[in-house]
């Protein structure tokens, strides 16, 4: 399991929690809070060693997305931890993992059968900074750090990946992702060892977190678990890492498929929301479910849930249709102010011809007349 669980974690944007922890909770029926802390553990170590694979191979990442989720991410694992997890039971926790999963799965499909779509390499070129600062919220340069409504949409994005992180192990990595594919429309290139940096940083805060707070600690089995699993990890998150960076960004969408489906139907075939089979008995009246065990309620949140996610996610990639015509907008305004702009000579004459701005997400032409493109321009179609 965590050979396969490892690889997916290094190569697409769902942490090793995606395989770890609905293998330990629906197969061997492990609790949920040890497969949370078995999976904070292990991924601590694994997604550490994919993340530095990734920066030592310095392969593209979103540094944007990094630092804002990982704030963000900071407060809602903490928060999560304290308040949320320790309120759901068991099938809560497992049904409402597989449901906010199978979700995004669901949209991101739809979403990568729009052939020759749009999408950047990353958030704020440098060619083309106006990007970036058009949602700037104030004009001061300093304060227009913290309020753009692009960097808030990432704090909350984190923050809410972090409340997933708390519930099941991973979490921040899909809520990265799916802002940056579905909304920011980054390509998945990039967006995918983003998540994983994002995911190794946001498990070793909640690692931390429960092993010193007084109410947290981790159990004896998580230990054991973490002994035999760690050697695999460590290798096999960064070999995944290697052939992510390696394969089209349509493999690694259907990794993500595949795993999100296994999942969603396994859930429905071992918990059973609309049955009393994995209810826990009461302690006074032996063979009787327990109060915290309602069917109805379970399948009706999982539901909403579910659509809750297809909507937002829809609403996400109906936004990010307007920002491509915006950013366009400005992109074509750039090189008219690049093209009105007269080229000076060094003694101040204006008769040098000023070479034709490359258009943006082209090829920038080189005095030895190769093209190169540079790997922050805009990308107009992907292969």
């Amino acid at each position: 399991t965590m050979i396969f669980g490892s690889m997916v974690a290094g190569a697409t944007s769902e942490g090793g929690a995606s395989v770890a922890f609905p293998v330990m909770t629906l197969v061997f029926d492990i609790s949920p809070k040890i497969a949370k802390q078995f999976s904070f553990l292990i991924q601590s170590v694994g997604m550490t060693a994919a993340a530095f694979t990734i920066l030592f191979m310095r392969v593209q990442v979103e540094w944007k997305s990094i630092i804002y989720c990982t704030i963000g991410g900071i407060a809602g694992v903490i928060y999560g931890l304290r308040e949320i997890a320790p309120e759901l039971t068991p099938p809560y926790a497992k049904m409402y993992f597989v449901v906010i999963w199978g979700s995004f799965a669901a949209s991101l499909f739809f979403l990568n059968r729009i052939y020759g779509r749009k999408v950047y390499i990353v958030l704020d070129p440098p060619h083309l900074p106006e990007i970036w600062h058009s949602a700037d919220l104030v004009t001061n340069k300093f304060l227009a750090l913290l309020l753009n409504w692009k960097a808030l949409i990432l704090l909350a994005a984190g923050f809410l990946g972090g409340i997933f992180t708390s519930i099941s192990g991973s979490g921040i990595d899909i809520c990265s992702f799916s802002v940056l594919t579905l909304l920011f429309r980054i390509s998945e290139k990039t967006a995918t060892p983003t998540s994983v940096v994002l995911m190794a940083i946001n498990t070793v805060i909640a690692t931390i977190y429960t092993k010193f707070h007084p109410d947290e600690g981790f159990h004896e089995l998580v230990w054991e678990f973490f002994v035999v699993c760690a050697p695999i990890v460590v290798i096999g998150a960064p070999l995944g890492s290697i052939i992510g960076s390696i394969v089209h960004r349509l493999v690694l969408a259907s990794f993500i498929y595949v795993t999100d489906a296994v999942q969603l139907a396994g859930a429905l075939y071992v918990v059973r929301p609309w049955t009393t089979e994995k209810c826990h008995n009461r302690p006074d009246k032996p063979g009787r479910p327990s109060p915290d065990c309602r069917p109805l309620h379970l399948c009706w949140t999982s539901a909403l849930i579910f659509v809750s996610g297809l909507v937002a996610f829809y609403i996400f990639q109906a936004a990010g249709e307007k920002l491509i015509i915006r950013n366009n907008r400005i992109e074509q305004q750039s090189e008219a102010n690049k093209t009105d702009q007269p080229a000076w000579s060094i003694d101040g004459s204006t008769d040098v011809e000023r070479p034709h701005s490359p258009p943006a997400g082209g090829t920038v032409s080189i005095n030895d007349n190769s093209n190169q493109q540079s790997k922050y321009d805009l990308v107009d179609e992907e292969e």
